[in-house]
């Protein structure tokens, strides 16, 4: 079974936001693996809340594409073989060189999740959001 943690720093933010960033990082992290079915019933007492919050995480998990429902067999995690999509939105200092930057960031984020995280990646993206000039 599944040790999932319900992290009480996160007590200020609604139950159901909680119970989606957990399941979420579960799922995209391989704890739950693709393919498992998710019984509201064993992960709502795994997470120590009530049904309605942990469906409303589903739901959102179901928008995202993390999660679907099937019929006869109910909440299932999404089996892809595509991966995750890293895209990173960056602020960077005049006179940096961006081909550099970008190429950097793409290797320490693929290195980190297919090493550490054992994430399958479908991609990263890097997006310069602005120029930072020092005076």
């Amino acid at each position: 079974m599944t040790n999932l943690r319900f992290q009480p720093s996160m007590e200020s933010r609604p139950i159901r936001e909680i119970a989606y960033e957990v399941l979420k990082h579960a799922i995209i992290t391989g704890e739950i693996p693709a393919g498992e079915r998710i019984v509201e019933t064993d992960y709502a007492e795994r997470l120590h809340i009530s049904r309605t919050p942990l469906r409303e995480a589903l739901r959102k998990l179901e928008r995202d594409g993390l999660v679907e429902y099937v019929l006869r067999r109910g909440v299932v995690v999404t089996t892809t073989e595509v991966g995750v999509h890293v895209e990173l939105y960056v602020v960077i200092e005049y006179g940096t060189n961006i081909n550099t930057v970008s190429q950097n960031l793409v290797d320490q984020v693929t290195f980190a999740l297919s090493e550490y995280a054992r994430v399958p990646l479908d991609g990263v993206e890097v997006h310069v959001q602005g120029v930072k000039v020092r005076k």
